[in-house]
């Protein structure tokens, strides 16, 4: 008995110890089964015959042109002059490049012609090609061949975007002269010139693949992959056939836009890599004889005749953007009768992450803040629409867009965040984020961070990580934005100007009569208004480059701001009735001449940014036009439409547009683009030039550490937090409208100025800008502004103090004080009520960003 128990306490611990190691190993075993399946379904793809043709010499260029071009005669000047002929007709391959016309000999001969406008073309010496592309606008790539036994041995590649500005003619004016020094790229090696023995381009210009020669004599060619944005190059493969001599083409390349796709040609056979970062080697760590990342080979079996296939080429490859149709020439190398244009499919690898359609990244004019009708804006997604929410709205153009283009839901989605800045909220660093929204900064402080950020990125939660890592993530195939208002902070600017209310305890007081037009809307602070807006240049720039980074077959539409008031003496009450509030608040003419200024001069930022940066622009300053405030209202959410039951919640809607003015900017884009595949070229605004923003005065945007810019008594106390490079400055502190002279202050170590000193006789209640001029400790000019508050009760104590003693004016105190008391009456019921509601939307709108 003892023996049998014993025996049977060892098999319990063997079970338990094998149930261990399955429980341990299962996730590990799982794993690599699914690396093996997904490996397997790549592996063993065949490709599929799409279509077949013959070869048209008449439109399709030979191997040696690989441009997007068309076949045509043209005048040429002779390089060498002959007064008896000095021009001759020459077929070449024509692409354009802004006034100039770039053609390519398409016989054999290495050649390239060049024509500005309506000119004769004139050869360019010292260079055998160019490779351009339609998706790579103003980028030209030269080559240089060196040939063997009639076809090419090895190029030379350069990459330049100033190609036509380096062109200049010769002694006598026979062919041009090109600048070759400092190109944007140049294939090099240890610094000096490299040659490749094949070669390709991504579509979207950002990666270059190439063979070189190894190390051992009769080995194959080493392939390897360039990242031409950062200058990377590591090796990925090695060829499949050795190059002891050239009696046959070199290979032909193409990489994928996001560069972890390569298929090479030859004879007979394509050898396809699957490329990650993990596999990519150094040059001197390959080894000579072994590819560093997974490879398989495509054996075409749909010729028929084998023999057609191994003795004749595949040449002049192109891959789709999404890199599943590969279309090549197909031309005899032994007298076969073989000349044809064939399409294959191929295998893609794809990435666990599904890819999205359409992201919509952006700020309160992407989100659809506005759409307040109905009960409660129960429009609003993802409980966004709470007071300070990023307000998501299913009804924004985005979602109106994904519709038309037939994209299914689960394929789009809009992480849009009212309030949302781009250096903050769309392109910070994730690790220091800190969250947008009261809601997410909360969480993110209290909670387990990694886990909020990694369930925000799987379920599309705006707010809690920068817009960026959704892009990164899901390397979405078209993204649509708008950016840049916050940063400029229009919402200071609403708030000064449209909430001239100020508020004491339960009491407000209001002056009609004698509201000055607000600070923003003239003089100095109008013009600091005007380079803040120009600043935007970089920052808008710098976005579409993170994004071109982070996902670079990704097409970008940036998309402007729509006009949402009407400018000049326009009637702005919805309905005169006792609550009659004006529905563009107390806006007077001049402040929406500012206003519509601002949104063109922005727009005309959004463009040159947008164009600079290779990615089309669309203007929606129009679609609105008809219902803009001050103009019908149909199109945006103005004063009236609040909800005075939950004013407090909906003031943050104002001034945006509603789901009818979402439907119209919807509209107007869709007609611009059409679907998703048409080439849009977008569209142009009237805009400075580029050296205009360039500049700009820097100015910086402040927000207030105290949540009141006053407290206690008759003194302004202002503490407010700015950079690091201010430390040790000394600025001169400036009070507008008026201009009065605050004295100057010393910004601590920490960056941060405090300002303490008795309310000016000369200061009238209600919102003001405060503006910070001096000297970094850098001996850079710095200028920070922002918006703060100044009760009335503060005002009157200082100048009480002072020895004034000066009365708050009430509306319509003096002018109506001789009028009959029941109108009085009337008039001071509508001024209380008025005043009211300004007050509690002066009272939101300075928490709250556009």
């Amino acid at each position: 008995m003892r023996f049998s128990i014993r025996r049977q306490h060892n098999s319990l611990r063997v079970i338990c110890v094998i149930v261990l190691a399955v429980l341990i190993g299962a996730p590990f075993f799982l794993r690599a089964a699914q690396a093996g399946a997904e490996a397997v379904s790549w592996m063993e793809s065949e490709p599929v015959l799409k279509s077949t043709r013959p070869l048209d010499p008449a439109k399709d260029p030979y191997h040696e042109v690989r441009s997007d071009c068309k076949i045509e005669t043209v005048t040429v000047v002779k390089s060498f002059y002959s007064p008896r002929d000095p021009k001759m007709q020459l077929a070449v391959c024509l692409a354009r490049l802004g006034e100039y016309r770039i053609g390519q000999r398409n016989d054999g001969a290495r050649e390239v012609y060049v024509s500005r406008g309506d000119e004769p073309f004139y050869k360019v010496s010292g260079i055998g090609g160019v490779y351009m592309k339609e998706q790579l606008p103003g980028i030209v790539f030269t080559l240089s061949h060196s040939r063997s036994f009639g076809y090419d041995e090895s190029v030379h590649i350069r990459k330049y975007t100033d190609f036509t500005s380096r062109l200049t003619f010769n002694n006598d004016k026979t062919a041009y002269l090109l600048n070759e020094e400092n190109p944007d790229f140049a294939l090099a090696w240890g610094g000096n010139r490299s040659y490749a023995s094949g070669w390709g381009i991504s579509n979207n210009g950002r990666y270059l693949v190439y063979g070189s020669g190894s190390n051992y004599t009769g080995s194959h060619d080493l392939f390897a992959r360039v990242d031409l944005q950062t200058g990377e190059r590591k090796m990925f493969g090695k060829g499949y056939y050795e190059h002891t001599h050239n009696v046959e083409p070199q290979p032909g390349l193409v990489v994928s836009n996001d560069g972890t796709q390569v298929v090479a040609s030859g004879t007979a056979i394509f050898k396809t890599w699957r490329i990650t970062p993990k596999c990519l080697v150094d040059r001197d760590k390959m080894d000579q004889f072994k590819d560093p990342c997974e490879f398989k080979f495509i054996y075409p079996k749909f010729y028929g005749d084998q023999r057609k296939n191994l003795e004749a080429s595949h040449e002049r490859m192109m891959i789709n953007d999404e890199f599943t149709e590969l279309t090549y020439q197909h031309r005899a190398l032994r007298g076969q009768a073989i000349n044809e244009v064939v399409t294959i499919s191929i295998a893609k690898h794809e990435s666990e992450t599904p890819r999205l359609d359409y992201l919509a990244l952006g700020d309160s004019y992407s989100s659809g803040e506005g759409d307040i009708s109905g009960e409660e804006a129960n429009h609003y997604l993802l409980s966004t629409g709470e007071e300070g929410g990023c307000h998501l709205s299913s009804r924004a153009y985005p979602y109106v867009l994904a519709g038309w283009w037939n994209i299914d839901s689960h394929r789009m989605r809009s992480v849009a965040c009212s309030g949302a800045r781009i250096a903050y909220d769309y392109i910070a660093r994730s690790r220091y984020y800190i969250g947008q929204t009261r809601r997410a900064r909360h969480e993110l402080t209290s909670g387990d961070k990694n886990k909020i950020t990694s369930n925000a990125l799987e379920g599309f939660y705006p707010g809690y990580i920068p817009q960026i890592e959704f892009v990164k993530k899901y390397k979405p195939k078209i993204i649509t934005f708008t950016g840049g208002g916050n940063d400029v902070g229009f919402a200071d600017v609403l708030q000064s100007c449209a909430g001239s209310v100020l508020q004491k305890g339960a009491i407000w007081e209001f002056d009609i009569i004698s509201a000055e037009t607000c600070s923003y809307a003239r003089g100095a602070v109008n013009k600091l208004l005007i380079d803040s807006i120009y600043n935007q240049y970089w920052s808008v720039k710098m976005l579409i480059n993170k994004i071109k980074e982070a996902s670079p077959d990704t097409k970008v539409y940036v998309v402007g701001y729509p006009q949402f008031i009407e400018g000049g003496a326009a009637v702005c009450t919805k309905s005169i009735s006792v609550a009659g509030v004006t529905n563009a608040g107390l806006l007077n003419s001049q402040e929406r001449a500012m206003i519509v200024d601002m949104t063109s001069r922005l727009n005309g930022v959004l463009w040159r940014a947008a164009t600079d940066a290779g990615v089309p622009f669309v203007d929606i300053a129009n679609p609105l036009q008809g219902g803009r405030l001050c103009g019908g209202n149909k199109y945006v959410t103005g004063v009236d439409d609040l909800n005075t039951r939950r004013l407090q919640e909906d003031y943050q809607n104002l001034f945006h547009p509603n789901a009818a003015g979402n439907l119209e900017m919807a509209r107007s884009i869709y007609e611009k683009i059409g679907g998703v595949h048409v080439d849009f070229k977008g569209d142009k605004v009237p805009a400075e030039s580029r050296e205009v923003y360039e500049n700009a005065t820097i100015t910086k945007r402040f927000v207030l550490d105290n949540e009141y810019a006053l407290s206690g008594g008759n003194m302004l106390r202002v503490s407010v937090r700015l950079d690091e490079a201010t430390r040790g400055a000394r600025l001169k502190a400036t009070l507008y409208s008026k201009p009065v002279d605050l004295g100057e202050h010393l910004v601590d170590s920490d960056g941060r100025v405090d300002i303490n000193v008795q309310i000016p006789k000369a200061v009238r209640p209600g919102p003001h800008t405060l503006v910070l001029r001096g000297v970094g400790a850098m001996g850079r000019s710095v200028v920070y502004y922002g918006s703060i508050r100044i009760p009335a009760s503060a005002v009157k104590a200082s100048r009480e103090i002072s020895g004034g003693k000066v009365a708050i004016n009430h509306s319509y105190s003096s002018s109506l004080a001789n009028k009959d008391s029941g109108n009085s009456r009337v008039m001071y019921g509508f001024a209380i009520i008025s005043i009211i509601t300004m007050g509690a939307i002066y009272a939101v709108l300075r928490k709250r960003q556009i």
